[in-house]
């Protein structure tokens, strides 16, 4: 019949223009009927750095928890270290907190660190990154992602 209306909600998949992947529950006529459930955000994809190297702010409003993904798949130089860490942004004075620090990086590794699933956690509305190199030439090869969910 022509004039049924569908009433079971669905999951919509997809990627914004970013390549953020995300998750929508809409209803029958595609509007949202809860906000982003899960996204993915590539913080920095994988490739070689000699210096420290900061990133740019990433904004995450409406995720309450994350998972943040560590990745470094090469590592050259005289006693080379990495060490990175997620910054929240302070939407008052601008300024910069850390929220997640990974263990100091000096060889091949993969590492997780989640932020939000406790008690007065949750995330801010922006965040970035900062790796840190130090040694003598160095150079690390290594990515950066963020699973959150809202």
């Amino acid at each position: 019949m022509a004039d049924d209306i569908e009433l079971y909600p669905r999951l919509i998949f997809g990627k914004t223009a970013l390549d953020e992947q995300k998750v929508l529950l809409v209803d029958a006529s595609g509007r949202p009927i809860e906000a982003i459930v899960v996204q993915q955000t590539t913080l920095h994809p994988s490739g070689a750095e000699t210096a420290t190297v900061t990133g740019s702010d990433v904004d995450i409003e409406p995720l309450k928890a994350a998972n943040f993904y560590l990745d470094v798949t090469a590592v050259s130089g005289t006693t080379p270290t990495l060490d990175v860490k997620i910054q929240e942004k302070d939407p008052v004075s601008g300024k910069y907190f850390d929220l997640v620090s990974f263990t100091q990086v000096t060889a091949i590794i993969t590492q997780r660190k989640n932020y939000g699933s406790g008690a007065g956690e949750l995330l801010g509305k922006v965040i970035r990154f900062v790796a840190t190199i130090g040694g003598t030439t160095p150079s690390f090869t290594f990515s950066l992602s963020m699973v959150g969910k809202a």
